[in-house]
Order: C-alpha cells, then structure tokens, then sequence
C-alpha cells in the first residue's frame, strides 16, 4: 500500500532537495529506503568466485512487474543470481547465487519436501529437523537455498521417499479406522466391524 505522509510542521517549506512536503512510503518503509540500491556488503559468485552486481528485479524478471520487483545478486557471465531479504538495508541474500541448472534443482527439491509439511504429514518444524538429519547439517543451517545442486537433488529424493513412507503408513491407519457394515445382526439389526 502506499502511503503519502506530509513531512512539514506547520508553515515550513520543504528542504531544497525535496519537490514535495510528502513523505512516500510503501507498506511502512520510506520508498527511499527502498530505492537504495547501494550495495553494502560483497557477494561473490560461486560459480567464477567474482563479485555479483546489486541490481533491480526488472533486470532478472522485466515482464513480471512487482512482486518479483525487489533487489537481486547478479552475476552476468554466469547468468546465476539470488533474490535479497525485502527489509535488509544490507541486500542480504536469501540464497546463494544459482545458475538454471541450481534454480530448477532447488525448485524441485521444495516442491518434493514442501509436502511433507504442506500436506500435514510434519510440522514444519519436525520437518526440518529431520532434513537438516538426513543432510548431515545443523538445523538452523538447513536451508534449500544454500544447497549445491547434488544436495538438492539428495532433498528430493528422500524428501520423496518419506512422503510415500507416510502417505503409506496414513493409508494403513486410515484403512484401519474404516468402519464398514456387515449382514451379521446386533440389536439394531446391523453389526460394525474395524478392519
């Protein structure tokens, strides 16, 4: 949502550097900020270990318009690049730079151990805590993002692996809480029994 706020007191003017009283902020962060596009750290490219460039979304996706209009890690010879955190003044990066071949593996990878929680079969939580085991990472290191493409292609195997394992184990419990009406009569005339 964006917002207009005056930004004088009463019968100031505004400073030089200003057309307008008005203050624009967008969803509570001054647009200014959210303009900046000062880079304030270095990321490197895992692929030519080259400093990446700090660049605008339109850049990565020009016909997507905004959501996908926020900051992104480039790296051009590459063609490998990362989104950033919207409300880092630093641009941190959400992920490591990835080529194609790493975004696709990644996007799979989610895709198979998003179910695991997206269906309720694990909490999030429990969910990653066993990734981050079978991954041989600590917990608060487990994140897709920052896996190479032999790690992601690891996630989407037993990440499957354990949604049958589970989807099974369900199918079997549910089957055993099925109840299911037979000819042999009780008091009602009906009998009930668990399979």
């Amino acid at each position: 949502m964006l917002i207009l706020k005056p930004n004088l007191k009463e019968g100031a003017s505004p400073p030089p550097n200003r057309r307008t009283g008005f203050e624009i902020s967008i969803g509570g962060v001054p647009a200014q900020k959210m303009m900046d596009t000062k880079p304030t750290q270095t990321v490197f490219c895992p692929y030519c270990e080259k400093p990446a460039e700090l660049v605008e979304g339109k850049e990565i996706y020009p016909h997507a318009g905004l959501p996908q209009n926020g900051m992104y890690w480039l790296c051009r010879p590459c063609q490998a690049w990362a989104g950033t955190h919207k409300n880092s003044s630093k641009h941190a990066p959400k992920a490591s730079l990835a080529n194609a071949a790493l975004r696709k593996a990644r996007q799979k990878a989610h895709a198979a151990f998003d179910q695991l929680w997206s269906e309720n079969l694990m909490q999030r939580t429990e969910a990653y805590a066993w990734l981050a085991t079978e991954m041989g990472v600590h917990e608060k290191r487990c994140h897709i993002g920052f896996f190479d493409l032999d790690q992601c292609l690891k996630v989407a195997r037993v990440s499957m692996e354990m949604f049958e394992e589970l989807t099974a184990d369900h199918h079997v419990h549910d089957q055993k809480r099925t109840i299911h009406l037979s000819g042999n009569s009780n008091s009602r005339g009906m009998s009930c029994r668990v399979i």
